[in-house]
């Protein structure tokens, strides 16, 4: 194995000077004499941000990013490790470390898993010959999964699927031929050690979306053909808390979301107004609260998502000014939408990470509106002390109460009439901590989270 080389990166980080009502913030990487900069996948460990890509400088190499939950730069580095790195996957631990999924460009291509300390240090790499690797799971117990079309007697010849311990051990590999061309669009963890994946596969009849769920030994324990999704594109798929599927399919000029049942069959299927690039697998996840988070692109070309609830219902969606290529999603601890991908304007291209609000078209210190009131709530106490500050549009009869992280009411601010325009109300001398402001009109409640900083 070639020993990877590792280089410090000297980049430009820039935030964008006009945002979008939806956006908390935007950062655009260059690295130091590269001409290309790509975010091609996002994870979260709380709310710290990892992006993973490739950096251009006279050949690709990977690209990894630390930023913290302010857009502040933790850490950038990237890795030299063979002729032409792309990077398809990424998947944070609760203990910092990181898996990469990197396919080498060449004749024959191949991939590589590449785990990462906290720190960005190489732990270890493994290679997969042969293999375009798409996507990449760990399950509860810490074993990692790489998935992927093999090259063959056709270019995407058999599904792959390769389960490694925690210390880079390959515990088993699997071949899967369900078709004349297999290709890979998707891969997730269950809660029962089982994974599932995505993908299409192409016979005598053409095209096929598929679903396989494989259990731990790497056994089928079901397939499932949607043929009402023929001739679609698959972008990626997530599992619920509850164990129910999801995944994404581009059908013309929309993008599709489904819903599957444990055992493969949809329960439903929406479209978005949001489209997405081809060879993108990482579009759509869940978040706590089981919501549905997709990203993609609007009608403007702006990078954007949209947030369905567990029953297929529209909760938000929202936009950046950021005309770009999205290619991953991510959602933090504070259920914040990332979007990351390519800028190509100004020139050169370069990497950029969009970090959304999830309460689309207001600011970081607007609440959900209840029901259509525009209720607008300063989002963080910087004292013991200071005021909230709640705008209101429609008048009407409003409740504000204030509960701790726990749960538990600490006191009431209002119960009855408010006028449209701005009240102040102060809460009192709080312990510092997390605090959450239920706002309850008459048709709609709806809660921001404040936080008291020391």
């Amino acid at each position: 194995m070639k020993k990877i080389a590792v280089m410090a990166v000297l980049a430009l980080v820039v935030a964008s000077p006009a945002l979008a009502g939806d956006t908390l913030w935007t950062r655009t990487y260059a690295g130091a004499g590269a001409t290309v900069d790509r975010g091609s996948a996002v994870a979260t460990i709380g709310d710290e941000i990892y992006v993973a890509g490739q950096e251009r400088v006279g050949s690709f190499n990977l690209l990894v990013i630390h930023y913290r939950a302010d857009g502040e730069v933790a850490w950038a580095r990237t890795f030299d490790i063979d002729t032409e790195e792309t990077v398809n996957d990424i998947v944070a631990q609760p203990d910092s470390s990181l898996y990469i999924c990197v396919k080498i460009e060449a004749p024959t291509p191949s991939s590589r898993l590449v785990k990462l300390s906290k720190t960005g240090d190489t732990v270890w790499t493994r290679k997969s010959a042969r293999l375009n690797a798409t996507n990449i799971a760990v399950d509860d117990s810490g074993n990692v999964f790489v998935y992927g079309s093999l090259l063959g007697a056709v270019m995407n010849d058999s599904f792959c699927l390769i389960k490694y311990k925690a210390d880079g051990t390959q515990d088993w590999r699997h071949t899967y031929r369900f078709g004349d061309q297999n290709s890979a669009a998707g891969l997730c963890a269950d809660h029962d050690g089982s994974v599932v994946g995505v993908g299409v596969v192409n016979d005598q009849e053409g095209p096929h979306a598929m679903a396989v769920r494989f259990t731990p030994a790497g056994d089928t324990a079901w397939t499932h053909y949607y043929p009402e999704l023929t001739g679609a594109t698959l972008g990626g798929v997530a599992v619920d808390l509850t164990g129910f599927i999801v995944f994404t399919a581009s059908i013309g000029s929309g993008i599709t979301v489904a819903r599957c049942s444990t055992s493969g069959p949809i329960d439903w299927r929406v479209e978005v107004p949001l489209r997405s690039l081809p060879m993108v697998y990482n579009t759509v996840v869940c978040d706590a609260d089981t919501n549905i988070v997709v990203g993609g692109q609007d009608s403007s070309n702006c990078v954007g998502f949209a947030k369905l609830t567990w029953g297929g219902g529209a909760v938000c969606m929202g936009s950046s000014d950021v005309v770009a290529m999205p290619y991953g999603l991510a959602v933090d601890a504070s259920k914040r939408p990332i979007v990351v991908g390519q800028r190509n304007l100004p020139p050169p291209p370069c990497c950029f990470t969009v970090k959304f609000t999830g309460v689309p078209g207001v600011a970081e210190s607007v609440a959900p509106t209840p029901a259509g009131a525009a209720v607008r709530v300063g989002a963080r106490l910087v004292r013991p002390g200071t005021a909230l500050s709640v705008e209101v549009s429609v008048p009407g009869r409003y409740s504000l109460a204030l509960f701790d992280a726990r749960g538990a009411l600490v006191r009431r601010l209002h119960d009855g009439q408010l006028a449209a325009g701005v009240h102040r109300f102060n809460p009192g001398r709080l312990a510092a901590g997390s605090y959450c402001l239920m706002i309850a009109g008459k048709t709609g409640a709806s809660e921001v989270k404040i936080i008291q900083v020391r």
